[in-house]
């Protein structure tokens, strides 16, 4: 029995005295340690240690042949191979705290951070990482993680921007265009005061309805009448020398109103969105839709997004084929009316020839015949058809436009409301589509904004409005213009 006991605490002695060879560290072994250890430090000693503190090192094939001179057993070459060290993923953001998501080919980790902190050990490899905070833009990026090292990945988070306060009174700024020096300017019973640089300037004016009269000398006075809205309204009012005009010379004016060459510019609107509920629909099918509408132009490309009520939509648009004519597309989901499907595709198809930097390099050719019908009537005919243009005889801005066009397409009339000026262009507010030989429909639209002359577009049609505007607004690369 005292044999048996001797025994038992001699091989404890022995189990205790290869323990204390190894040094009480947490940290994971190094390749230069293990070969210190193998043939000095007992195998199942070395082994349990190894699975205890982890390997920070990949072990190479030279390396395993190097221990097993040394003495590693294949027990103890099979713990070092399995239980590699983790690394660690150290996410911080500024200047709130995030939500946060690491995906891998494992479950993801979704979380929150404290005090703009979160920490988490993951094997080695590749995760992505998303962060995201109300009211601030999302980020994203890709994070390696290496054996026994963390990686600290810093978000600094950019705000979502933020559009700026609306105004309670409105800024006139009357410009006077023609072959004029300068222009006497008169806001509804004020005094007459001279343009600088053919500009005059009218603050704190009450939104509503307002007359600005227009004279110079040698020239036509001009008297218009128009609604003020809060912010600032740019007016500009053409005057026309005593002599009569010219057809040709009121169409130059009218192309001048709208901005001239740089109107012309496709690439200029990039994205323009109604309000809420800005798009009207009415037909003998379905009177009164409402709906948010989203239009895109983009080089030779235009698309409509129309939203509605009970998960009810309409999509199309057309693309230019190598042949250089429009291939047209619809996604009809607006339910068993097939009527408003084939409106708004009528609609847009009308709208797409005639929208106003669409038209107007057409009517400039030579072929077209331009004639005055009258005050603010110009008639337009030639290979594609008849159109009257309806201007406003003071800014020469179109507010209607009818067509009566050759081949099958149908009859259009088309009259636009109030316009905003932004980059040297005129933009209107309103728009409202309808077909003579259809009375009973109408497509009316409330502009919100306009997203302007894009440097570098970064846009997917299939996202909002907003995504949109707040990357592009970040890196400076649009101008966002509001209607009021």
């Amino acid at each position: 029995m005292r044999i048996h006991i001797r025994l038992t605490l001699v091989i404890l002695l022995l189990a205790l005295g290869a323990q204390s060879a190894l040094p009480q560290q947490t940290r994971p072994y190094t390749y230069d340690d293990l070969k210190g250890y193998v043939g000095n430090v007992g195998d199942a000693v070395l082994t349990r240690s190894v699975i205890d503190r982890r390997v920070g090192f990949e072990p190479t094939a030279a390396q395993i042949a190097e221990l097993r001179k040394l003495g590693a057993t294949d027990r103890l070459i099979a713990a070092i191979k399995d239980n590699p060290a983790p690394g660690a993923l150290q996410i911080v953001c500024k200047p709130v705290d995030c939500e946060f998501s690491v995906i891998s080919n494992l479950p993801p980790w979704n979380g929150k951070t404290e005090r703009g902190e979160a920490r988490r050990d993951f094997a080695p490899g590749t995760y992505g990482v998303e962060v995201r905070a109300n009211g601030y833009i999302s980020q994203s990026a890709i994070v390696a993680l290496g054996l026994d090292r963390t990686e600290r990945k810093e978000f600094n988070l950019v705000p979502i921007p933020q559009a700026p306060p609306a105004p309670t009174t409105g800024i006139v700024v009357v410009t006077c265009g023609g072959a004029v020096t300068e222009c006497q300017v008169r806001l509804d019973d004020g005094v007459l005061q001279t343009t600088t640089g053919k500009q005059r300037e009218f603050p704190d004016i009450l939104p509503g309805e307002h007359r600005i009269e227009l004279s110079a000398k040698g020239f036509q006075t001009q008297t218009v009448n128009i609604s003020i809205a809060a912010g600032r309204n740019v007016i500009p009012i053409f005057l026309q020398p005593d002599t009569p005009a010219d057809p040709k010379g009121t169409f130059d004016s009218v192309v001048r109103a709208l901005g001239g060459e740089k109107y012309l510019t496709q690439a200029q609107l990039m994205q323009a969105e109604s309000q809420k509920d800005g798009l009207m629909l009415s037909d003998a099918a379905a009177a009164g839709i409402k709906a948010h509408f989203v239009e895109s132009l983009m080089g030779q490309r235009i698309r409509w997004d129309i939203t509605m009520s009970n998960n009810k939509s309409w999509h199309g648009g057309a693309s230019l084929n190598a042949s250089n004519t429009p291939e047209w597309w619809v996604t009809d989901k607006t339910g068993d009316s097939a009527s408003l499907g084939q409106d708004l595709n009528r609609s847009l198809q009308a709208y797409g020839a005639l929208r106003l930097s669409e038209l107007i390099p057409t009517l400039r050719d030579e072929k077209y015949k331009k004639e005055l019908a009258g005050t603010g009537e110009l008639v337009i005919t030639g290979p594609a058809g008849a159109f009257q243009i309806s201007y406003d005889p003071g800014s020469f801005l179109p507010t209607r436009i009818q067509s009566a066009p050759t081949g099958a397409a149908m009859k259009t009339d088309i009259a636009f409301g109030r316009y905003i000026q932004a980059v040297g262009t005129a933009l209107p507010c309103t728009m409202e589509i309808r077909f003579p030989d259809r009375p009973t429909f109408s497509l009316r639209i409330a502009y919100l904004r306009y997203l302007l002359m894009p440097n570098i577009i970064k846009s997917d049609f299939t996202r909002n409005l907003e995504k949109v505007e707040a990357w592009n607004k970040q890196s400076g690369n649009v101008d966002v213009v509001y209607c009021p």
